[in-house]
């Protein structure tokens, strides 16, 4: 019990980071705990490049599994930050490793698990199917959803800064939230459920 609870903190963590990552030094703090330094330089470029050039390894191929993409993202990124990020990250996991034991190591593990599944559903197949940058990020629409993601779900905002926008969105389900973030390891059921978001989108004009 006391592994899979931390488990699920390292995938919580992923929100603190990743607002953390927008402030000065601040991510520093949070890259000790996380080892997940890394993540600093791939976001500036994740932001300015979205998904082009450096960055366009980074969305999910359609009826791409999440084990695939996460084999050919996580490591991906890590190169992209360099040496000097990575021995870093492999020296915070050390001492602390050392001074917490097994339980850290399950915390940096669910931390880059729930990292690599966000960024793997949250950019799913969508730029094959639109031209237009604003529509390359699915959003979740819930406010408890995003009070609890601390306003991740609401992706392309945080991309485009367009509040008056038609995103491509996730629907059909009143528990979906949170069936959605954890479908991914199913992928035949993923793909399918997907497929149906796409015809939704594309019939009210979306994509």
């Amino acid at each position: 019990m006391l592994l899979l609870l931390n488990f699920f903190i390292g995938g919580y963590f992923i929100l603190i980071h990743h607002h953390a990552i927008h402030m000065r030094k601040i991510w520093l703090i949070t890259s000790i705990f996380t080892c997940a330094s890394y993540l600093k330089p791939y976001h500036k470029l994740h932001h300015v490049d979205f998904l082009n050039n450096d960055d366009a390894f980074a969305w999910a191929r359609k009826n791409e599994s999440f084990y695939k993409f996460f084999m050919r993202s996580h490591f991906k990124r890590r190169k992209i930050a360099g040496l000097k990020y990575f021995i870093f990250d492999l020296l915070c996991f050390s001492v602390l490793t050392n001074y917490f034991g097994y339980l850290y190591v399950i915390f940096v593990i669910g931390f880059n698990f729930h990292w690599e599944l966000f960024e793997y559903w949250s950019h799913y197949g969508l730029k094959s199917i639109s031209d237009d940058k604003k529509n390359w990020s699915w959003n979740v629409i819930g406010k408890s959803y995003n009070r609890i993601l601390l306003g991740l779900g609401n992706h392309s905002l945080h991309h485009t800064g367009i509040k008056k926008a038609k995103y491509p969105a996730i629907y059909g389900l009143k528990f979906y939230q949170f069936y959605m973030s954890y479908l991914p390891l199913i992928p035949s059921q993923y793909f399918n459920f997907m497929q149906k978001q796409i015809i939704i989108n594309k019939k009210k004009g979306i994509l």
